[in-house]
């Protein structure tokens, strides 16, 4: 891989791990208030955000064998399909804490949202 290359991938890795964390204030508030812009249906989509759209659009191909990317693209995918669950959580009216417990530390959602986080870290530090 080029360093141009690595270096765009590194500075998109790093984009993305900046939009995930702006996700995540975005779902707090949609759980408190019970409104959010977007379906359920569609947050699952993991193709629909930042990282998503880097992850599809990375080249060269066989990049997209490597382990590093592989464990990335199903972290992201895994926690885009919890963040749909908490949505329905909030949206079909039930109790608030019982969905705000879904977001806390040491939940799913936590976990993953870790896992992604420091994956992504990870691979950044690969292509320095």
């Amino acid at each position: 891989m080029m360093d141009m290359a690595k270096a765009e991938l590194r500075d998109s890795l790093i984009k993305a791990q900046e939009a995930h964390l702006a996700w995540k204030a975005q779902l707090w508030k949609a759980v408190e208030s019970g409104q959010c812009d977007l379906l359920p249906k569609n947050i699952q989509l993991e193709d629909q955000c930042e990282l998503g759209r880097i992850l599809n659009g990375i080249s060269p191909s066989e990049l997209k064998t490597q382990s590093r990317y592989l464990s990335i693209r199903y972290l992201h995918a895994a926690f885009h399909i919890l963040v749909a669950e908490i949505l329905n959580c909030a949206f079909k009216g039930k109790n608030r804490e019982e969905c705000l417990t879904l977001l806390s530390e040491g939940s799913l959602y936590s976990k993953a949202s870790s896992a992604l986080i420091l994956g992504l870290r990870a691979w950044e530090e690969d292509l320095e």
